[in-house]
Parts: C-alpha cells; structure tokens; sequence
C-alpha cells in the first residue's frame, strides 16, 4: 500500500457467480448458501464507486497486479507561516540594562501534508489539518558591577500556548469534523488487506510542550583595555 503518495484499489469485487467457486481443486461455498446475507452493503458499494471515480479523475493508475491497481496522484496543499518578532532594550541606569524579546510563530498547514494526513484520494472530505502557535519570550537585566566585572541575569518562557494541534477537536468544523464520515454513514470504514482507505484520519490529536527555563544569573570579569603603544 502506497499510503502517503498513492494507494492499492481492489480491481473486482462481489463477481462470483452462484456464490461459488474452485480453488486449487477445491470447490468452495460462499456464504449465500449458507443462508447468510450476500447483497451488496450501499454504503460498501457507493465507496467503491466514489474510489473508482476519484481514481480516473486525475492521478496515474497502474494495474501492476492481477488483482489490484496502484493509484498516484499529487495532492494540493495550503501553507502559512508567520514569525513576527520584537526586542526592546532599556537602560533603567547608566549601569542596569533590561532588554526584552518577543517571538510568536503560526504555521498552519491545511491540510497537514507533512504528517501523511491529506486526502488519500481526490474528492475525498476527509483530511486532517495542523495548526500550531509558539511563542517565544525572554528577558534579561545586565549590570555593570565594577569597570571589569558584569552581571546577567536571564530568563525565558518557550511554547507555553496552546502548542500543536494535528487535528481540529470536534467541535470545529475541519477536515476530520464528523461531517466528513457522512458518506460512510458516519462510521471510519477500514478496507481488509493493504487497500487504501477513503478516510485519512478519524480524531484528532495535540502536542504541547511548554518549557520554563526560568532566571539564570552570572558574572564575567571584563579585562581592563590595554595602554595605547607607545614608541618613536
């Protein structure tokens, strides 16, 4: 199965006359004539329909097995980022400088390409999204102590929003919302095998990784500046 760039799509299905068949010499009895059900399930059928047409539509389709065809296509993307950032630096006295930074990065990425999470196949409503917002932020007091020694003090603060989000929760409408499983009469339907499916992804998931580095003190001995040369 071709999952991120492509996918395997079943050839022939449900094409057994009189529910039975020989196999290696072997006559074999299908479940019609055990009195069990063997109609084609709709929801089963229009998927298998939606995929074959999905498949034709654009993308390259290569019957490289008897009982299965390899489909690749290239799906379309939409990326953002934004970086905005500031620094301010305040001489609070002729010997203590505060300085302060500001960072707050927004990557958005619809759908989530990078992960493996957009569409398997064309037309298909289900993907998944990804949106994370990082801030960054630090801050530091410098002091000049004596003319040869200094002293910084620092601390910063990095992720502490609300992290990366790899799907929207449900509550949002998006590319995994439950509006997208309508066709599947709102079930997450996994094909046998190594098929590919027509869902991409059936919840949503997040990683937050706050870190707190805290305030950080130090000295440094600055060495006197060297005597001009003298000579002739």
């Amino acid at each position: 199965m071709l999952d991120r760039y492509g996918a395997t799509i079943g050839r022939c299905g449900n094409r057994i006359a009189r529910a039975s068949f020989e196999l290696g010499g072997k006559h074999c009895q299908l479940a019609a004539n055990n009195g069990q059900i063997s109609a084609k399930d709709p929801t089963m059928t229009s998927l298998l329909a939606k995929i074959n047409e999905a498949a034709g539509s654009q993308g390259t389709r290569s019957p490289n097995d008897p009982l299965f065809d390899s489909y690749v296509w290239q799906s379309p993307s939409k990326l953002f980022e934004h970086q905005p950032t500031v620094r301010i630096d305040y001489n609070v006295t002729d010997n203590n400088r505060l300085s302060g930074s500001y960072s707050f990065i927004t990557a958005t990425r619809e759908p989530d390409y990078l992960n493996s999470a957009d569409p398997r196949f064309p037309n298909s409503p289900n993907h998944r999204d990804f949106l994370s917002t990082r801030p960054l932020m630090s801050l530091t007091l410098r002091s000049l102590l004596k003319n040869n020694m200094t002293n910084e003090l620092r601390g910063g603060l990095s992720a502490f929003y609300s992290g990366s989000k790899f799907g929207r929760p449900a509550s949002e409408e998006s590319g995994n919302s439950p509006s997208t499983f309508a066709d599947q009469q709102g079930f997450a339907i996994v094909w046998p095998g190594s098929l590919t499916n027509w869902y991409t992804s059936n919840a949503p998931s997040w990683r937050s990784a706050p870190t707190y580095p805290g305030f950080r003190a130090g000295r440094r001995n600055r060495r006197p500046p060297l005597a001009p040369a003298q000579g002739r």
